[in-house]
Parts: C-alpha cells; structure tokens; sequence
C-alpha cells in the first residue's frame, strides 16, 4: 500500500502540475447550482463560448502553453477504472478524469476547457491523501486569460450582497 500512495502521489503531482480545468456549465440559474458553488454569495458569468474559446486559445498559444481542447462532460451510470499502465502519456487518463461523471451531477450540463501549461504548480489540500506541502511557484502560473468580451451577462446570487 505505501508503494500505490506514493505513486498516486507522484501521478496526481506530475498531471497537476502540467494540467488545469476551467469548469463552466450551460444550465442558468439552477437552483442546486448556486449553494453547491457559491454559498449563494457568489455569481456566475454568461460566456460568448466560441469567443472565450478563441481568446484562451490565443493567449494560451502566445506563451507556448497549450489548448487540450473544450469538451463536454459524459455522464455515466458507472465510473471505470482505469489501468494506467495501458497508456503511453497522461492525456487519455487526464481526459478520462476531467470530462466523465456519475449520471447524479447531469443537471450540471457541465462543460470543460483543459489546458497544458509547464509549472502550473501542485494544490496538495485538494487531495484526501494529503502528504506534501503546497507546491506552488507563482499562482499565477494556474490562471488562463481571456478577453472580456467575452463575457455577456453577470448575474448575483441570492445573497451575494
């Protein structure tokens, strides 16, 4: 067992570092949405998709950081599992990880940009078998641009004054 804690441990550090998720959902105003997100304190904004996806794209390309892509999420009845030794590279597993879920969280309608960038850094208190310290080297390495055109509408929660 110490042996597959300390590879978890080293294969969520590895794809961490490298990859990120920027969640989005297409369901407005759903009211499981706003406590399971934001404590009903928070607020959403309504994208133009095709022009955030250009914007990240660009920005992303211009630092020599990299679009993995934007993708719907499939929801499933049953999570498989995985062998990772079956795959040469952490893409068909980080896709895998990033865009399937249990049929419950449907209503989410959730979809997900990936993107690749190098020192992105390590959130060790986002993980149930925490053993390191934080890893990050600038947080800003985790964020992805956009244009902010791109956005169309801002809506408040219920109680974000």
């Amino acid at each position: 067992k110490p042996y597959a804690l300390e590879f978890l441990k080293s294969y969520y550090m590895n794809l961490i570092n490298l990859y990120g998720v920027i969640s989005l959902s297409e369901n407005e105003n759903n009211p499981l949405m706003w406590p399971h997100y934001t404590n009903e304190i928070g607020f959403q904004l309504e994208f133009n998709t095709e022009n955030l996806e250009r914007s990240i794209k660009s920005n992303l390309e211009m630092h020599n950081d990299e679009y993995l892509g934007f993708f719907s999420i499939n929801y499933t009845s049953k999570i498989e599992i995985i062998d990772l030794s079956n795959f040469e590279d952490f893409r068909i597993p980080a896709l895998y990880i990033n865009n399937v879920k249990l049929d419950y969280w449907a209503y989410e309608k959730e979809w997900r940009f990936l993107i690749s960038k190098k020192n992105m850094g390590v959130r060790n208190s986002k993980i149930g078998y925490n053993v390191s310290n934080e890893h990050i080297i600038k947080k800003e390495n985790r964020y992805a641009f956009f244009d902010k055109k791109s956005i169309v509408k801002i809506c408040l929660a219920p109680n974000f004054f």
